[in-house]
């Protein structure tokens, strides 16, 4: 355990805590820089995700990290079928509540759809206060990951933003409610 504070108050911090915090900030620089989420970086979140469950609990460590990894990997995937996230978004959610367990999935789940779509309307009311269309602000996002702009099929430009600092945002708010 760290001591994140004085003798007063001794709140802790476990150390799976800081792995996790460590892989989602990763996990957001790359995604903000390139627009992906790597599946290395997944996998190695998976991962640390079972050992610090077996560490912590023991034989159940593996059924607590099944119990927020399989219904956020589930939820996440059925919104990855709509086009609503990447399939990076799925598996980064998916190794998050893996950390946290299963009486977390929905305040992550819930809270990274929130600030998704908080961040989703913050790039549009800025695009509508430049004045500047969809493909304009394309063009001035072209070679960053921040806010890229796709066409599916002949349909009309979609954004796309990285989710993974919603997911981040999401732990952050599971974590200050108790989690």
């Amino acid at each position: 355990m760290i001591n994140t504070r004085s003798r007063k108050g001794c709140e802790r911090v476990d150390f799976q805590d800081v792995v996790l915090a460590l892989l989602l900030i990763a996990a957001g620089i790359r995604d903000c820089l390139t627009g992906q989420i790597s599946n290395r970086l997944c996998v190695a979140g998976w991962a640390a995700g079972i050992a610090a469950g077996i560490v912590r609990r023991g034989a159940t460590g593996l059924c607590f990290w099944a119990g927020g990894a399989v219904p956020a990997f589930i939820l996440f995937f059925l919104c990855y079928l709509c086009g609503a996230v990447g399939a990076g978004d799925v598996k980064l959610l998916s190794a998050a509540a893996g950390f946290c367990g299963r009486q977390s999935v929905w305040t992550l789940v819930s809270g990274t759809l929130l600030i998704g779509g908080g961040m989703s309307v913050i790039c549009l009311i800025c695009r509508a206060a430049a004045g500047r269309s969809v493909r304009d602000l394309a063009d001035d996002f072209q070679n960053v990951g921040w806010m890229k702009v796709r066409t599916c099929g002949h349909a009309r430009a979609v954004f796309v933003i990285p989710l993974s600092p919603a997911i981040l945002g999401a732990v952050v708010m599971w974590w200050l409610k108790g989690g």
